[in-house]
């Protein structure tokens, strides 16, 4: 078992996900921010016997005077630090277990994201799934490998979405694939079999622009559909 606590501080930047979003020429001149300052606290469990390898954890973490884009005139956007701070605790369970050839793993997260939009108030983190994924793998040195990964992305709070306040979950499954003979290997990468994108949920395009200008909604979900990459690969 492990516990652990730290603290810390970053000064301030433009570089947030709204800035991201739109550039730096969407951004006003920066003016009486503070540093944000963040207490994080964690405690670790493991367990491995016969196969099993088992890990636990439980955390949290406290931003105080969190850096965040809200929307000026002229389609502009101006940083300012918000009136509480930023909390998320949670927990993390991965398991993995393997025999001969096969390997299984297994994992689990929750995460309760809140931010203050005014003193005394609190609201869902925008962009914060909770989700679990379940993956395995079959492997051979000589001859080869084969995978699949299982992977679920929970409601995710959206916020500035002229179509929607909370995401839709969805699975995603992904396949990959070795083949080796001698120093040549063969190898395929299947992503996003279940072919999950946001724009059949709801158009990529807003009505009209939004903060800074922006046209695009957030991205809560792949952009891209099924997706395969092939190659191979020589070794001398």
């Amino acid at each position: 078992m492990r516990a652990s606590v730290g603290s810390g501080f970053a000064a301030r930047t433009p570089f947030v996900d709204e800035i991201e979003a739109t550039g730096l020429g969407a951004l006003r001149p920066l003016h009486g921010l503070h540093a944000e300052r963040a207490v994080t606290a964690s405690l670790d469990a493991k367990c491995a016997d016969h196969g099993w390898d088992v890990n636990a954890s439980v955390f949290t973490s406290e931003i105080r005077d969190p850096l965040e884009g809200q929307s000026a005139p002229g389609q502009k956007l101006e940083l300012v630090n918000a009136p509480g701070p930023r909390r998320a605790p949670g927990a993390e369970a991965l398991i993995r277990y393997v025999t001969g050839p096969l390997q299984l793993i297994a994992s689990w997260s929750y995460l309760d994201v809140t931010e203050g939009i005014t003193p005394g108030a609190r609201q869902c983190a925008p962009l914060v799934p909770r989700h679990g994924e379940l993956a395995g793998i079959i492997e051979n040195e000589k001859r080869g490998r084969i995978g699949l990964e299982l992977g679920y992305t929970g409601r995710q709070a959206l916020t500035e979405d002229p179509y929607r306040s909370i995401s839709e979950p969805y699975f995603g499954l992904n396949a990959l694939g070795e083949i080796r003979f001698r120093g040549l290997s063969i190898f395929l990468n299947a992503i996003n079999l279940t072919n999950v994108r946001q724009t059949p949920f709801e158009p990529l395009i807003r009505p009209t622009p939004g903060p800074g200008g922006n046209p695009i909604t957030d991205v809560w979900a792949p952009l891209a559909g099924r997706t395969f990459n092939l190659g191979i690969r020589a070794e001398m």
